[in-house]
């Protein structure tokens, strides 16, 4: 591939992106918790499919997961 000769200097071998959300830059600010923080709204009240046993097994692990952001047990 063709360089503008202007640009030659800069030869990588290697690319990486990142977002810095998720990564932060050294120096940069600590991760903080959000505020403010909300309470888990929903409940995991919904039916249950019977037809289909994985679409099932997918919808409770849903509810155990809003379950346990709501401090609750089984």
């Amino acid at each position: 591939m063709e360089a503008r000769p202007d640009c030659a200097f800069m030869a990588a071998d290697r690319i990486v992106i990142f977002h810095s959300k998720y990564h932060p830059m050294p120096g940069g600010p600590e991760k903080s918790e959000t505020i403010p923080r909300y309470r888990e709204a929903a409940d995991g009240a919904f039916r249950l499919p019977e037809s289909d046993p994985e679409l099932r097994e997918a919808f409770l692990r849903i509810r155990e997961h809003i379950r346990r952001k709501r401090g609750e047990r089984e």
